[in-house]
């Protein structure tokens, strides 16, 4: 209920969420999605165990895991 009001959404919002959704065409979530997401500008997060994961990481997509701090601070 707080982010209704501090976004200053109607109280159904969370009862007609899902028929807003569902009513968009699929053309304009292509259209969007071509116009906004940009694959040499995208970052995936992967939290874990570095040592479990980073082998599997490299296996299957091709790329080094890197390692950041709490600050987004490259240790690895």
């Amino acid at each position: 209920m707080e982010s209704l009001v501090v976004h200053s959404l109607p109280l159904d919002e969370l009862k007609t969420y899902q028929n807003k959704i569902e009513a968009v065409p699929n053309e304009e979530v292509i259209t969007a999605a071509r116009n906004n997401i940009l694959p040499d500008k995208l970052v995936i997060v992967i939290v874990g165990d570095k040592d479990k994961i980073s082998q599997q990481l490299k296996n299957e997509f091709g790329v080094d895991a890197i390692e950041l701090d709490n600050e987004g601070n490259n240790i690895s």
